[in-house]
């Protein structure tokens, strides 16, 4: 009987050192595909190669992932270098294809903000007009526009019947009489 214990726990044991490594593998693969490029290749692709420690994608797999996630225009500069055979020579060469578009893009950014803070013509630009706010339309069922104009009509009866001098027509109900004003 203890034999059959034994047994059990080495296979358990077993199982575990052969199949919680690919767990892991695909936790670190996930978090790999979370990783994001913001304007810092460097930071990105030290995040993605620790990542790739764990999920060990090589090849293709790896460059197609690591290109999913550079801007385009990093994209296109390396489409226009020759082909690496090996991972390293491509990281080395992305990184400096793409650290040479950020610092392009920030120039430019840079040359397009003015930090005098004034137009090219050095006059101050009018305020836009504001145009009339956009009110939403709000949709009411029949029986609440029924209500509404009702009320308003007995506000309007009320209002007309406090002003002296002036006739008044009754419009509740299906009669109209004409009210004369009290003297």
């Amino acid at each position: 009987m203890t034999g059959r214990v034994q047994i059990g726990d080495l296979f358990a044991e077993e199982a575990v050192r052969r199949f919680d490594p690919t767990q892991e593998e695909g936790k670190a693969l996930r978090e790999m595909m979370k990783v994001r490029s913001k304007n810092n290749i460097n930071q990105f692709l030290l995040e993605f190669e620790n990542w790739n420690v764990k999920a060990k994608v090589t090849g293709i797999a790896f460059r197609k992932l690591i290109r999913d996630q550079i801007p385009d225009e990093g994209v296109r500069r390396m489409s226009m270098h020759q082909e690496y055979a090996d991972d390293r020579d491509w990281i080395d060469a992305l990184r400096q294809l793409v650290h040479d578009e950020e610092d392009f893009q920030e120039g430019k950014r840079l040359q397009d903000n003015n930090f005098s803070g004034s137009n090219s013509s050095g006059k101050r630009k009018r305020a836009e007009p504001t145009t009339a706010k956009t009110t939403k339309k709000l949709n009411y069922t029949a029986k609440e526009e029924r209500v509404y104009r009702r009320r308003k009509r007995w506000r309007r009866w009320r209002k007309e019947r406090r002003r002296p001098g002036r006739k008044l027509c009754i419009e509740f109900g299906l009669t109209h009489i004409p009210v004369s004003t009290r003297k």
